[in-house]
């Protein structure tokens, strides 16, 4: 019985060459060679196939499982990266308003902590500089520090990334730009009419 279990899984598994093993039972019976010819038939191509299926699948569930765990460390890392430059950024506005000015920003970009955060975060402290008028759309001089992190963590990435972001923040401020001029031209025109109404007015009587 174990020499027939030892034939018969050498023949699936190139130990022997299952013709030559075929042979014998060619002199006893065709039946026992129908049955030897399927058997070899049935481990080559359905068995097989199926654990190289199971394989083949075990493999992606465990590629799907390593990129769920990149995704999950990239989150964990940008909320890290998040807090330390809040932070950082909190500690360099002196007079704790919740804003920064140019002038805090620039001193804090003299501490080298400050520029390995930078680093680390894939951020060019050039970028960081010319992010601050961009983002100072009231021309006050200074910026929430909230909006300028969320600003910070925008701008990380490859070079056409920085630049769309850039270009988001252009245009947020022309866009802002424009409705403070509307709101002028309009409040202007508001006292015009109303001063010719009372001229009317006044000429009537």
């Amino acid at each position: 019985m174990i020499n027939t279990m030892l034939t018969l899984f050498m023949a699936v598994t190139g130990g022997a060459d299952w013709q030559d093993l075929m042979e014998p039972l060619a002199n006893f019976s065709r039946v026992y060679v129908i049955g030897f010819v399927l058997y070899v038939t049935f481990l080559v191509f359905g068995l097989l196939n199926i654990l190289t299926a199971m394989f083949v699948n075990s493999g992606a569930n465990i590629a799907k499982v390593n990129s769920d765990l990149a995704v999950h460390e990239k989150m964990s890392h940008d909320k890290d990266v998040f807090r330390q430059l809040r932070r950082a950024l909190l500690e360099a506005n002196i007079d704790i308003s919740g804003t920064i000015s140019r002038n805090e920003f620039e001193s804090k970009m003299q501490d080298p902590v400050f520029l390995t955060q930078l680093a680390v975060a894939g951020l060019n402290a050039s970028e960081v500089l010319g992010l601050l008028p961009l983002l100072d759309i009231q021309d006050r001089g200074e910026v929430d520090v909230e909006e300028l992190v969320y600003g910070l963590m925008h701008l990380k990435g490859n070079g056409k990334t920085v630049d769309l972001a850039l270009m988001m923040y252009v245009n947020r401020r022309i866009l802002a730009k424009v409705l403070m001029l509307e709101r002028h031209v309009t409040e202007n025109l508001a006292i015009l009419i109303e001063e010719r109404v009372d001229e009317d007015v006044d000429a009537e009587m």
